[in-house]
């Protein structure tokens, strides 16, 4: 049953592209919605991950974990200075040929690549503006 608070949460992920955060969710959807709490976004992502609507990413730099509306299989660019993520729709051809699998069944997999983003590749250039003598 989708009550009124799961429905700002899945109206507020369709087309998103920032991978929010649960907590940036919540601050997003609770200025529309002021009847909804934390412990329900949690909840409803977790549901939604369960019937596979979002993805929970692995992202470990961020110290949170970020949600991706964008089921298919794809991979992340992650700036390592602001943690900005853009989604790369490119066929990557991986896999794990079966004498390297160890007896693992493979179901799902993901692929990140870390780096700096324009805007932070940008700051770096710039020299700081405050000099010591």
């Amino acid at each position: 049953m989708k009550t009124p608070q799961r429905k700002t949460i899945i109206n507020y992920l369709k087309n998103n592209t920032s991978h929010p955060t649960a907590r940036e969710i919540y601050e997003a959807v609770s200025q529309k919605n002021g009847m909804i709490s934390l412990a329900t976004v949690y909840n409803t992502l977790s549901l939604m991950k369960k019937k596979g609507i979002v993805r929970e990413l692995a992202i470990t730099n961020l110290g949170h974990k970020r949600y991706d509306p964008k089921v298919k299989q794809h991979a992340h660019l992650i700036c390592s200075i602001c943690g900005e993520i853009a989604d790369i729709h490119l066929p990557l051809q991986l896999g794990v040929p079966d004498e390297h699998r160890n007896g693992f069944i493979i179901k799902d997999s993901e692929v990140n690549f870390y780096g700096v983003c324009p805007v932070c590749a940008e700051k770096e250039k710039k020299p700081s503006s405050k000099r010591r003598s």
